[in-house]
């Protein structure tokens, strides 16, 4: 039997359950009200006290299925339909609106209580059954003060016994049907139907022996047996729904005057109260039962996935376990995990004795104290042994053996690779040292005759005596001769960053329009010349910096984008402050740069496919230059192409208070 209310959720969250429907309400306000009507007529002859009030126990299931927000409205169906019932049953109107909000106000109680200091109340241990029985107890004697004084002042009834029997019987109807909303969802449990069909047959006719037309021997504990059998080995649910259906049939045999609680000596407020006691002690016992078992089968679960986890993590794994006894100063195998029965098959007799390598090197741990390691089949395996004494028995040894050879190659493997690349890395740094050396050496080498053939070709080109194919190689000499200044300037400047000591600047707070001012002068001729306007934007922000190595910086971007700019075409520079940064950006309108360029654009002697194609003069040094002036200064520098149309350069400096000196690249 599956829980009465499926929108009880084991997690104690309140997803949506059928009592939702509005068909749900009604069908729950006529239930309420049958039962109620029902309950007048559960009363044996002779007396007014109703021996079982089954509403109770239903409205109590049905305030607990609905979630928090919606119990006021199930409470107030609750009193309405008791209220209604109770006048059909022939109850005046005082005391059925008296009963009313008793039924209402014993259902709330019953709520509160069981889910005090929870979000959600779910049956599952013998605590939680306690509670559930405390929780219902305390509902009944709620209704059992109103309807005790309300029978005493309307009816002129005693106000201990009427209220003493009106709780008894609720209690019992909440500790009955109420639990079918609060029984965990042990959906995996699966019920020996076979045994449930005997365990039922035997139920009942031990029902039918004590409650028999003619029996009147006090056997009525006989069919406690046969609950307890159920709430031992069924679910909860079954236990509890065979209490329900047993309680009904001793409700309806002893209001029908037959049975063992039928006395003719016993008042009938007498016999109520014996049939009533005997259903609450009947629901409590198997409450408590079947909570104790919930209970059990919860702590089994969780332990044997403990034991799985530690199966799988642990018994299971590559680590060989072994237990073994020291028996006449030998070693019996007690038990191992499957990795050690593989280890040892060789080493394990038939009568479990361990003898072999791996039984002394286990006796060599036991003795120092420590992992023991060694190797074998011609060291190609090296195997970690370390060996204890279980405590609390000294002849019981617990061995660890570990085969550890892949992670000693791996840690070789990664001991060699470490090595090479260390031995890599110092040859770059051999190689580099040597470039910068060669560079350093041949470039002020090279200056001084070049300087030379420059001087002496200028001198050539003021002479008034040459002829026109004369002037015309002298020129191209010219500049040949500047690029090779060019050429020789950028190589030292690049050498003098390389290496130690620096020259020192001063660094200080630069405006960015004194520095644009100089470069556009500067640069002005040369854009003259390519037919490129130098157009400056809004100036704004100041850098932390050498005034040289900024102007420089600046200077070789925009010459850079005035180079690569066709006639017509336009070199902007603007800077501006954002993010806590100076920023200063050069942007060209020339052809732009491929995507695959972009990422060697700072590199030394890069250039660009189209520079080459087009023959555009450079070295390929002037953005690397740039870079190199900006970085040691504390920025960065980046280029991007949009499209492949123009050509972004953007320079960024952190705004920051100026140092004393800071290293300065070439002059």
């Amino acid at each position: 039997m599956q829980p009465l209310l499926p929108s009880q959720r084991l997690d104690g969250g309140e997803g949506p359950g059928w009592v939702t429907s509005w068909w749900i309400w009604v069908g729950a306000a006529l239930t309420v009200f049958g039962l109620a009507t029902l309950g007048v007529y559960l009363r044996p002859e002779g007396t007014n006290i109703a021996v079982w009030w089954p509403a109770a126990g239903f409205s109590a299931a049905f305030v607990l299925a609905n979630p928090r927000h919606r119990r006021w409205g199930a409470i107030t169906l609750i009193f309405v339909s008791t209220v209604l019932a109770n006048m059909v049953g022939g109850r005046d109107i005082d005391i059925s609106l008296v009963f009313g909000i008793g039924n209402a106000a014993e259902a709330g109680m019953f709520v509160y209580i069981l889910e005090l200091g929870r979000r959600r109340f779910v049956l599952r241990t013998v605590s939680d059954a306690l509670r559930f029985i405390i929780a219902a107890v305390v509902g009944g004697c709620v209704i059992g003060v109103l309807a005790g004084l309300a029978i005493m002042t309307f009816d002129g009834g005693s106000f201990v016994t009427s209220g003493l029997h009106a709780a008894m019987s609720h209690s019992a109807a909440i500790m009955m049907i109420a639990p079918f909303a609060v029984l965990p969802p042990l959906t995996s449990e699966r019920a020996p139907w076979g045994e449930v069909a005997l365990q039922s047959v035997l139920l009942l006719l031990s029902l039918v022996i004590v409650f028999g037309v003619e029996n009147q021997l006090p056997l009525a504990f006989v069919p406690l047996a046969f609950l307890s059998w159920a709430a031992f080995r069924f679910p909860a649910s079954i236990a509890i729904a065979q209490v329900l259906t047993t309680s009904i049939i001793v409700i309806l045999v002893s209001v029908a005057g037959f049975g063992p609680f039928v006395d003719d000596s016993l008042h009938p407020d007498e016999q109520a109260a014996v049939i009533v006691t005997f259903l609450l002690v009947l629901a409590a016992f198997t409450l408590l039962l079947a909570g104790g078992r919930t209970e059990v089968i919860l702590a089994g679960r969780a332990a044997q996935n403990a034991s799985q986890l530690l199966s799988s993590g642990f018994v299971d794994s590559q680590v060989a376990l072994v237990l073994a006894d020291v028996v006449d100063d030998e070693w019996v195998v007690r038990w191992t995990n499957r990795a050690a029965a593989a280890v040892l098959a060789d080493e394990v007799s038939a009568d479990s004795r361990w003898q072999g390598e791996l039984a002394d090197q286990a006796k060599a741990a036991l003795e120092c104290g420590d992992v023991v390691s060694f190797q074998r089949i011609a060291g190609r395996e090296t195997i970690n042994v370390v060996a204890n004494a279980v405590d609390g028995d000294g002849s019981r040894i617990a061995v660890q053996i570990v085969d550890v050879s892949e992670a000693v190659r791996a840690a070789d493997e990664q001991l060699a690779a470490e090595r090479e690349r260390s031995a890599v890395l110092a040859a770059k740094i051999e190689l580099e040292r040597q470039r910068e050396d060669f560079v350093a050496t041949t470039s002020h080498e090279l200056r001084t005759p070049i300087v030379s053939v420059a001087g002496y070709t200028e001198m050539l080109q003021d002479s008034t005596e040459l002829r026109g194919t004369e002037r015309e190689w002298v020129d191209i000499i010219a500049r040949n001769a500047d690029r090779l200044i060019e050429l020789v300037e950028g190589l030292l400047s690049l050498s003098r960053a390389a290496q130690a000591p620096y020259e020192k600047g001063i660094s200080e707070q630069v405006q960015i329009a004194e520095i644009v001012q100089d470069v556009v002068r500067i640069q002005s001729p040369f854009a003259a010349n390519r037919g490129v306007a130098l157009q400056v934007g809004a100036l704004d922000g100041s850098v932390t910096s050498v005034r040289s190595d900024l102007a420089r910086a600046i200077g070789n971007l925009v010459s850079n984008g005035i180079k690569f700019t066709p006639d017509g075409g336009q070199v902007t520079i603007e800077s501006f402050v954002a993010d806590a940064a100076t920023v200063i950006k050069v942007t060209d309108t020339g052809s732009g740069i491929p995507a695959e360029a972009l990422a060697h654009v700072f590199e030394r002697f890069y250039r660009a496919p189209d520079a080459e194609r087009n023959n555009t003069p450079g070295t390929g040094l002037g953005l690397a230059i740039a870079a190199e002036l900006v970085h040691r200064n504390g920025g960065t520098v980046s280029l991007e192409s949009p499209e492949e149309r123009g050509t972004i350069a953007t320079v960024r400096f952190p705004i920051r208070t100026p140092t004393t000196t800071i290293d300065v690249i070439g002059a």
